[in-house]
């Protein structure tokens, strides 16, 4: 059965995807989450985000033989779509090799278009949910942004592992389209106050799979639903 490596959001740390990582761990999958460099960085690129990713996946692929699905949140999209990119389960059949990325999986994330970079897709301008200050990118609107559907005390909890991101990684133009040549998913988060679940359904649309899911939950299903998001990326492991 392949991992799953999580590719977190803006302002996320790899912590935040431990409820669902544990989920998966008593289903018998294993998983890890990375560090993105922009993630508490001031000045990592959208390309320094990639090519942490790909250092990660080449631990699993060339060295273990292992096949991954990249599962990734929000901004992460737009990194595991780089990151792919020479290191699909088809690249390495192709030089006779096993392993390699089977599928990568969109959770609330965004489907960019090579060239796209984030602030590209705002519109040109940064919402309202974000606020920039010199070098760095900050949510705004807390847990209700998030993860409001989570109890209280658990919001406070998770609030303050919450940072910031680099203003750079927003600049970062993409740089593969992967979903043309390997399988993808998108998980829609229905009640998503941070990326509106109709530009979701757009994004979703954007890849052409037919493994489309819905979850009721806050733009971090994986958080407040991580038994039903492992159920979904245990579905598409078979």
């Amino acid at each position: 059965m392949p991992s799953v490596l999580f590719v977190p959001g803006a302002w996320c740390p790899p912590s935040l995807f431990d409820p669902v990582r544990l989920c998966l761990a008593a289903k018998g999958i294993s998983s890890s989450a990375i560090a993105l460099p922009s993630v508490g960085g001031t000045t990592a690129t959208l390309d320094d985000d990639i090519a942490a990713v790909r250092a990660e996946l080449l631990k699993y692929i060339d060295e273990k033989g292992e096949e991954i699905i990249l599962a990734a949140h929000s901004y992460g999209g737009v990194v595991a779509s780089g990151a792919a990119e020479g290191l699909t389960k088809n690249d390495y059949e192709g030089k006779g090799k096993r392993g390699g990325v089977v599928r990568i999986v969109y959770m609330a994330a965004f489907v960019a278009p090579k060239g796209a970079s984030m602030k590209q897709l705002f519109g040109g301008e940064f919402p309202p949910s974000m606020r920039v200050e010199d070098d760095r990118v900050y949510a705004v609107g807390g847990a209700d942004l998030v993860f409001h559907d989570i109890p209280p005390e658990e919001q406070t909890k998770w609030l303050s592992v919450l940072t910031y991101s680099s203003l750079a990684s927003f600049n970062g133009p993409a740089t593969y389209e992967p979903w043309h040549t390997t399988p993808s998913a998108f998980i829609i988060s229905e009640e998503d106050h941070a990326f509106p679940p109709a530009v979701q359904e757009q994004m979703a649309q954007a890849l052409g799979t037919e493994s489309v899911y819905r979850v009721k939950g806050s733009h971090s299903a994986f958080l407040s639903q991580p038994e039903r998001v492992a159920e979904i990326l245990e579905e598409l492991s078979k």
